[in-house]
């Protein structure tokens, strides 16, 4: 082996690498891309609003302090109970106002094809 020529390793790990971004990404696209969009009937179980905020975080780099802030959206989240389990979703502002717990409402959700998950889509009151 010459001091110019690459460890093979080098070949293997590079495969493996770029297989496991594609298996990966692979999976993404075939569990959520091009689902039907179904609708149905949930009951309200739980409402939650988690306000805006904002933490501080501080990395030591070359020896010294860097202080560095994180935000957290305002975000909405409902539980819903359907089909005999509890699923949560995000809504808009308007849609948390309009709903408390125990109503029932509309929502148009997702089923992954590999992973069985449910993902709401929309919710109306």
């Amino acid at each position: 082996m010459t001091p110019y020529s690459a460890n093979p390793f080098v070949y293997i790990f590079s495969i493996v690498a770029i297989l496991a971004v594609v298996g990966y990404y692979g999976y993404i696209a075939l569990d959520r891309f091009g689902l039907q969009t179904e609708q149905g009937t949930a009951e309200v179980r739980a409402k939650r609003h988690y306000a805006r905020g904002e933490t501080s975080v501080v990395n030591i780099v070359a020896g010294r302090p860097w202080v560095q802030s994180q935000e957290t959206p305002e975000t909405f989240v409902v539980n819903f109970k359907f089909n005999n389990g509890e699923i949560a979703a995000a809504v808009t502002p308007t849609v948390f106002a309009a709903i408390q717990s125990g109503d029932t409402v509309r929502i148009a959700y997702q089923r992954r094809r590999l992973s069985g998950k449910l993902e709401v889509v929309d919710v109306t009151p």
